[in-house]
């Protein structure tokens, strides 16, 4: 069986990406010029918005994450993790699929400098 952290990661990668395409079936607002990018946004603002507020609650429980964010959690915590994680795999796989590489080149990097920093911000912090 999978590690719980591959579950919830495939489940939110679901999730984003088949929220991404129940908006294809809604209407797209008059003054969006490009639909692609309207849907990319809406799916961007509810990821948004599950981590700004899971990381406020999680942070308003447990106030020990705030000095010790390495041992100071629940292993819970980590779930937090695997949703964005499970977003940025959809974000990607849905620019791969809806853009030319010369129009997603911009978000793709981002995505790669948000990894490459998050581990050069994980060894500092967790030296082996």
């Amino acid at each position: 069986m999978a590690p719980p952290g591959h579950l919830v990661t495939g489940a939110f990668f679901s999730a984003f990406r088949g929220m991404h395409w129940g908006l294809q079936l809604l209407p797209t607002p008059r003054s969006a010029q490009d639909r692609w990018k309207w849907r990319n946004t809406c799916v961007s603002l509810v990821h948004s918005l599950l981590t700004g507020a899971g990381a406020l609650i999680r942070l308003s429980l447990y106030p020990q994450m705030a000095a010790n964010p390495i041992h100071g959690h629940p292993p819970w915590a980590l779930v937090l993790v695997a949703v964005s994680v499970g977003y940025f795999l959809a974000d990607r796989a849905d620019m791969l699929w809806n853009q030319t590489l010369g129009e997603a080149w911009n978000l793709l990097c981002h995505h790669l400098v948000v990894r490459f920093g998050r581990g050069k911000t994980e060894r500092k912090v967790c030296p082996d």
